[in-house]
């Protein structure tokens, strides 16, 4: 399926959502857009038929899984678990 083939379609969500959704496709090497075509699919069960549409190819494991390290992991557990205005405001810390 070609992009040019796909019909445009808004969608209106909270601010922070939209920023978490950013925060999220950066980590996994996405657009925005192809993070939420994604989840979409994931949601419906679909991971499996992901591959070639809008460029995405991985959808369960992101890509920097095998690079991390024990402290890694437990940074991102304890990240995971703050809720999504705690991890907005801890990545605002970042940049």
């Amino acid at each position: 399926m070609k992009v040019q083939d796909i019909n445009p379609f808004g969608v209106r969500m909270p601010s922070e959502l939209k920023q978490l959704l950013d925060f999220e496709a950066k980590k996994n090497t996405r657009s925005l857009n192809s993070e939420i075509v994604a989840r979409l699919w994931e949601s419906l069960g679909r991971n499996d038929r992901i591959e070639g549409k809008l460029g995405v190819t991985e959808v369960s494991a992101p890509h920097y899984g095998a690079q991390l390290n024990g402290a890694d992991k437990a940074i991102l557990a304890i990240f995971r678990k703050l809720s999504v205005e705690k991890q907005l405001a801890l990545i605002s810390l970042f940049k």
